[in-house]
């Protein structure tokens, strides 16, 4: 999966375990060919990233990235 942007600022929107989990919930609801166990390893890869934002915007940020890389690939 794509990398999330390498910055970290102040401190977690969320407890751990509650951002991985919306973010992972997050992730299968908008791209449901994601699984479980993707959704938790991207949501724990995100976290030293993004901890700052709203899950859910972290993972839209991560589901972008991921469309530009692909469409870069198919150029």
């Amino acid at each position: 999966m794509a990398r999330m942007m390498s910055c970290q600022h102040g401190r977690p929107s969320h407890p751990g375990p509650v951002w991985v989990g919306r973010f992972g919930a997050h992730l299968m609801v908008v791209l449901p060919s994601v699984n479980l166990t993707r959704a938790v390893h991207s949501a724990v890869a995100a976290w030293p990233y993004a901890a700052h934002l709203e899950p859910e915007d972290a993972a839209e940020i991560l589901l972008r990235r991921m469309a530009h890389a692909a469409a870069t690939r198919l150029r």
